[in-house]
């Protein structure tokens, strides 16, 4: 399904769009929490569900599968500052059951 705009400069319905999938999640450690925003084909991949099917959910039923994601973290320093970077290790849904797992490994 593609969604028809309308062009206001040529008058017509030329542009196709191309539904894209995007969401934000808290991710909190021992040291602390940030939004994160998850879009695209990883989006799609962790709520297990293309942008095409999450249109077609009603906004009232919930996504329980991305209720709470694990992290690792490692502090890097880079020309004076300090980076940290967020490896996303697993996937849990709101009664802690572990439905994923993939850890990363820096280098």
């Amino acid at each position: 399904m593609a969604f028809k705009i309308f062009h206001k400069s040529c008058n017509e319905l030329s542009v196709e769009t191309i539904p894209r999938c995007r969401f934000q999640a808290q991710l909190t450690d021992h040291t602390g929490s940030l939004i994160a925003t998850f879009f695209g084909e990883n989006a799609e991949n962790i709520l297990n569900c293309t942008a095409q099917e999450l249109i077609h959910i009603p906004s009232d039923q919930n996504i329980s599968s991305v209720a709470r994601l694990s992290t690792t973290t490692r502090a890097d320093a880079y020309s004076g500052g300090s980076q940290t970077k967020y490896n996303v290790v697993s996937l849990l849904e709101s009664d802690s059951e572990s439905i994923t797992s993939n850890t990363t490994n820096d280098t």
